[in-house]
């Protein structure tokens, strides 16, 4: 089990926007419950690191988060699973089980397009939040908060 927790509720902007964004799988949660980061910013690299990773371009992707020195190691194995190693600094603190690459993709899809409604709905606007509109939306206007 693997779950991605990115909590609209807790979203602030200010530059950029801040909030809770954290994983959650069998073995607990990282980097922890409540790790307040900027989401915008992280699940924008996450979705072009594991854009590498189906295009098979790359079979190794570190997927960091801004606030603080922790990532998540994502290992593309043969048969389209990864293997996800949490990471504090180098060293390695925990494991998740194997998840299809395609569920961990939709995982932070689905993230990204809820602090797309949020922000949209708050009236945000950003650079940040630009880019990840584009990238989870493609065929659109890459202006969409008209």
């Amino acid at each position: 089990m693997l779950a991605l927790t990115a909590s609209p509720s807790t979203f602030d902007f200010g530059t950029n926007v801040t909030g809770d964004i954290y994983f959650v799988s069998d073995w607990g949660s990282f980097p922890e419950a409540g790790w307040n980061d900027f989401p915008v910013i992280v699940i924008n690299w996450w979705l072009e690191g594991l854009a590498r990773l189906d295009d098979a371009t790359s079979s190794s992707e570190l997927l960091s988060f801004m606030d603080g020195p922790y990532s998540i190691r994502a290992d593309l194995r043969s048969d389209y699973e990864v293997d996800l190693t949490y990471l504090h600094r180098d060293r390695v603190v925990g494991r998740a089980a194997p998840i299809p690459l395609q569920t961990l993709i939709d995982l932070v899809r689905a993230a990204g397009l809820s602090a797309v409604v949020a922000c949209d709905k708050a009236g945000w606007s950003s650079q940040d939040l630009m880019s990840l509109r584009r990238r989870l939306l493609p065929r659109q206007d890459a202006d969409l908060s008209t």
